[in-house]
């Protein structure tokens, strides 16, 4: 009998595990399924508040993990680095990533810097690829920089000195983007000048990544979380590569 010493010590769950990750029944562990989706949560999230997309695409037959990070403390450098040993560990012949809001860029940032054999294809929910004017204008004032954080304060430094995602990311690599039109949320209160259209967070035009497939849908930032029509339009591009006019039904 192996003392305690002897014993292997026990590998530790990483803190950004999926309790609602899926698993094909009929696989044994550690058998690889054919295609998953990891979600990234936005800024003052976490991982639970992709329950309900994760719901939707599990409908759809994918299995389903979240991923969580620190939205405000953590640095996208740091975000990235674990998102992608997250991904290449998983049990899948291949990934597909989705991040919503600030998890968009992390997502971008992970795919312009990491070498990542399985990864699919990208989907984007209003993520402010060229940089957040709400959250510079919630940046300048009293506080803001700690409800912002590191994460998009560091994109938008990056957007304002023309870094670009578009020519860094590897070849071939398929991204799509749902943006919002459905003004609902803080730029009401704190960036009334922010462009339309836009879904209360984030514009239609800093969603814009070149090269990228777009599509906007009558959806609020929070309210893409909820949505059947955002579910649809993920599956048509995580599936074929682009968006169906069936998207906005």
């Amino acid at each position: 009998m192996a003392t305690t010493s002897d014993a292997a010590p026990r590998k530790k769950t990483p803190f950004y595990v999926s309790i609602f990750a899926t698993q094909t029944p009929s696989l044994s562990p550690g058998m690889p399924t054919r295609s998953a989706v990891v979600l990234v949560h936005g800024l003052w999230m976490n991982r639970y508040a992709c329950f309900p997309l994760s719901v939707g695409l599990r409908r759809q037959g994918f299995s389903a993990y979240a991923f969580g990070y620190s939205s405000v403390r953590g640095s996208l450098a740091g975000s990235a680095a674990h998102l992608a040993d997250f991904v290449t560990e998983l049990p899948a012949d291949r990934v597909h990533l989705i991040g919503h809001s600030l998890g968009g860029l992390i997502v971008l940032r992970t795919l312009c810097e990491h070498t990542i054999a399985n990864a699919g294809r990208a989907v984007l929910l209003g993520s402010p690829v060229s940089g957040s004017e709400l959250a510079r204008s919630i940046y300048g004032r009293r506080g803001g920089k700690y409800l912002i954080g590191n994460s998009l304060a560091e994109w938008n430094f990056l957007a304002e000195r023309n870094w670009s995602s578009a020519n860094r990311l590897p070849p071939g690599t398929e991204i799509g983007i749902v943006a919002g039109s459905f003004r609902l949320g803080m730029a009401t209160f704190f960036s009334r000048d922010l462009a339309l259209p836009n879904d209360g967070a984030v514009s239609v035009a800093e969603t814009r990544l070149p090269g990228a497939a777009h599509i906007t849908l009558p959806v609020s930032h929070t309210g893409m979380l909820l949505s059947s029509r955002v579910v649809q339009a993920t599956t048509d591009f995580l599936k074929f590569g682009s968006f169906s006019t069936g998207s906005f039904h």
